[in-house]
């Protein structure tokens, strides 16, 4: 995912479980070992210390609908077909679900009139404090 979006690697050393990605090509982190144990398990962990979620911006205004970027990809990926249950947690469909939300984001800031912008460490410092 990394190479793919860009992005940065935030943790502690000794402990994968709480490594976070950052994307570079849109607002989006997540914990990728907790995707994968999810996929392993095929299912949610029961453990409510693993964090699976994908994270989007959840604060509103920038845009001209005044929508989060949230609320937005929310509402577009329920226009989505739903994926077989066998298939939810697999990890090339978080792979695909990913892609599909960053060219969601990109589009939704295309058609704003905003230039691409690559987030960095400090876009998202007031989510990771």
């Amino acid at each position: 995912m990394r190479r793919e979006f860009g992005g940065t690697w935030v943790g502690r050393a000794g402990e994968p479980r709480g490594f976070r990605l950052l994307l570079g090509a849109a607002y989006l982190h997540f914990t990728p070992v907790a995707l994968a144990l999810s996929a392993i398990l095929g299912r949610e962990p029961d453990d409510e210390d693993v964090d699976c979620g994908l994270h989007l911006d959840i604060r509103g205004g920038n845009e001209p609908d005044g929508a989060s970027d949230a609320a937005f990809i929310e509402e577009r990926l329920m226009a989505v077909p739903p994926v077989p249950e066998d298939q939810f947690y697999t990890l090339t469909t978080r792979f695909e679900t990913i892609a599909l939300i960053v060219d969601l984001l990109a589009q939704r800031r295309a058609q704003g009139g905003s230039e691409p912008h690559t987030y960095t460490l400090d876009d998202y410092s007031h989510a990771l404090s």
